[in-house]
């Protein structure tokens, strides 16, 4: 009877072999496919079931070489993304994929391998557009996780601070830090653009409103480290004043490399003025390229060293070097301060006794009293510095926290009852003593938590919180190298920042082969423009001023694409057809033996364009209809299955019933007023 199932196999649908309708489920009765037959197909009741297997197979054989001419590879499409992704690490522009990685791999393959494989080559999507998207894929990818992360983990910790990039735009940089497993891991959190203003108020509304975008709570927000800005601190419209608003037991920590900076500023009076008037020689001298070429040559005649000018500095690098890190903490960020202070103790005890050892440099001068007193001053300034900028450093009070099994219970404070109670249960527990030597300090209080959650949760709210913005200040350099002068126009700031080699990356998910965002979404997930695949098919919609359907004609791929390229029919052979064709490029010129071509004129589809307002868009409706019902099926029996164009275009010519006469009449009624104009101004009917 001329019939093939296509479908769900639980739901099978009979489908005809001969024009490709298809039928419902009901219709599978022998009675209804033979009145199909004998009504739509009264000249094939005599053949046998070989010709009906024939047309199968053929209709099988097409849409295999079709898969095969649409369908990217999935290496390919993997490739794609592996090149994005090295893009993005490096903050280098997307042009480069076509401008020199693509025609690297082409010269490359071709000397080893050959022709055929650098054709393989050619078919890897890396245009500009292909690499934003799939950077933009991968980002989305690595946020959701993040935020899952997030979501899951009970308490975190931000670092936040702001700055201007290169095109004038204030840019806020947030980074977090939570439990993830049996860690506590650091992570890129948004980055986003200030829109006028930069007062604490602008920045708590930005942060705030994307806290309440991703489903994230302040109550879940143990501590906050920024920088010391008014903006920031404000005791009443400070961006730390209004957290506190919305939780007040946020630990506030001024971050540790600020202070530190702040007390490198310090100079004796005498240092001062010499710092001063070699600043204004250095001004002088690179105010002029030929300026410094000439003092670069004096250099060399003299056979000048470099030296340094403050003779603590190289000290103060070693310090800031030092907090400098991930895992750094309040409390090892504290010790590295405590001891810093009784270095500059111990050299002025070393430099009352003539001893320099510790400035090797100063050391080789000959050091008269003068010298040896404006050092001890420098060093006694420094030091009400960093008692000024450090003043409430009592990490005492947090030794159970490092060893939790040599300390004495009755001298803690601040510490309640339950809290006592459960610390010297893990005191005296020997299994949990073989496990602190085993495990880092985050991993043990982390591994406690489950017997144990009350000084857990004390002992991970000081070791959560972080201690400096380094991670701030190296996403800053990296957005320097993103949005330079040659990319400040760029708007995915968050995506490529997400992606470079600076920003600790979770799982990366590579994905491809995808619709796009916005065909199938739930309600509440987030829906961003663009395509995910640019798998496509061409396809050829007419509409007949007789009312009689016409099949869709899919063109194939080409590399040079011609819109009748190999078309030889359209309509019947004794009929005269009148074709209205779109002006475009690619629409060429052919003879066709029963059609007349009529090119629209030029600037004028884009005012007029019956075929897309009518036929074209009840099309994709239709698509797009029988998309999500077939979705939805497959949801409900369970059955996990691609979504393919080839199981779908088949439908696509049902798409103008039952409003089928309607909109041709729509589009020739266009048309006759299309006619009218080209015959008032062209002449042509």
């Amino acid at each position: 009877m001329g019939f093939s199932c296509t479908g769900d196999t639980n739901n099978p649908l009979p489908w005809c072999v001969v024009c490709g309708e298809k039928l419902s489920n009901e219709a599978m009765v022998p009675s209804k496919l033979k009145r199909h037959l004998f009504t739509k197909h009264s000249h094939l009741i005599d053949k046998n079931i070989t010709y009906f297997q024939r047309l199968l197979n053929s209709q099988n054989k097409q849409s295999k070489i079709m898969t095969t001419i649409v369908k990217i590879s999935d290496k390919s499409q993997e490739a794609s993304y592996v090149v994005a992704e090295l893009v993005a690490k490096t903050m280098k522009p997307h042009t480069i994929c076509e401008q020199l990685i693509l025609p690297a791999c082409r010269e490359i393959v071709k000397i080893f391998f050959g022709i055929e494989a650098e054709q393989e080559i050619l078919r890897i999507p890396l245009s500009d557009n292909t690499i934003s998207r799939r950077i933009n894929d991968m980002s989305e990818d690595i946020e959701q996780q993040v935020l899952n992360k997030l979501r899951d983990s009970r308490m975190f910790a931000l670092q936040v601070d702001e700055s201007t990039d290169i095109s004038g735009k204030a840019q806020l940089l947030v980074f977090v830090r939570m439990v993830v497993d049996d860690d506590i891991i650091e992570n890129f959190f948004c980055c986003k653009t200030l829109p006028e203003t930069t007062r604490g108020e602008d920045v708590f509304k930005v942060l705030d409103d994307h806290l309440l975008l991703v489903n994230l709570s302040w109550n879940n927000c143990i501590g906050i480290c920024t920088d010391g800005a008014p903006s920031m601190t404000g005791s009443i419209k400070g961006f730390i004043s209004l957290v506190k608003k919305k939780n007040s037991k946020i630990i506030f920590t001024h971050c540790f490399l600020h202070r530190e900076a702040l007390v490198a500023k310090s100079l004796v009076s005498d240092l001062q003025n010499i710092l001063d008037q070699v600043v204004k020689v250095i001004n002088f001298i690179k105010s002029r390229p030929l300026k410094s070429r000439l003092f670069e040559k004096i250099c060399e005649e003299m056979d000048a060293d470099y030296s340094r000018l403050i003779l603590y500095s190289a000290h103060l690098n070693k310090l800031n070097s030092s907090m400098q890190g991930r895992d750094e903490n309040i409390l090892t960020s504290s010790d590295k301060i405590m001891a810093f202070i009784e270095k500059l103790n111990l050299w002025k005890t070393k430099i009352n006794q003539d001893n320099l050892i510790m400035f090797p440099r100063t050391a080789l001068l000959v050091a008269d009293d003068n010298i040896l007193s404006l050092i001890v001053e420098s060093i006694t300034l420094l030091e009400v510095k960093m008692n000024k900028y450090f003043p409430s450093i009592n990490i005492k009070n947090y030794d159970w926290v490092r060893d939790p099994f040599n300390v004495s219970i009755s001298d803690l404070v601040d510490l309640k009852l339950v809290e006592e109670e459960n610390l010297c249960s893990i005191k005296n527990d020997r299994t949990l003593q073989l496990k602190f030597k085993e495990f880092t300090l985050n991993k043990f209080w982390i591994y406690v938590s489950k017997e144990y959650p009350e000084i857990s949760i004390k002992a991970l709210t000081i070791l959560l919180p972080f201690s400096t913005s380094y991670l701030c200040e190296q996403g800053f350099s990296a957005l320097a190298n993103i949005k330079n002068k040659k990319r400040e126009k760029l708007n995915l700031v968050e995506e490529e920042m997400r992606m470079t080699k600076f920003i600790m990356q979770m799982r990366l998910g590579l994905f491809y082969g995808m619709l796009p965002n916005r065909t199938l979404k739930f309600k509440g997930e987030k829906c961003s423009c663009g395509k995910m695949s640019k798998e496509s098919l061409t396809v050829l919609v007419s509409a007949n001023m007789t009312d009689k359907k016409m099949k869709l004609i899919i063109i194939r791929k080409s590399r040079n694409p011609r819109c009748f390229k190999n078309i030889k029919k359209l309509g019947r052979k004794k009929e005269k057809n009148l074709l209205l064709v779109g002006n475009c490029p690619i629409h060429c010129t052919v003879a066709l033996r029963n059609i007349k071509l009529v090119f629209l004129p030029s600037n004028c589809t884009s005012v007029l364009q019956p075929m897309d307002q009518v036929l074209i868009k009840c099309m994709k409706t239709y698509f797009q209809k029988s998309l999500v019902l077939n979705k939805i099926k497959n949801i409900e029996n369970k059955i996990e299955a691609n979504i393919s164009m080839l199981d779908e275009d088949d439908n696509s010519e049902e798409a103008d019933t039952p409003d089928g006469d309607l909109s041709i009449n729509v589009v020739f009624n266009a048309a006759k007023m299309l006619a009218n104009y080209m015959a008032l101004n062209n002449g042509s009917p």
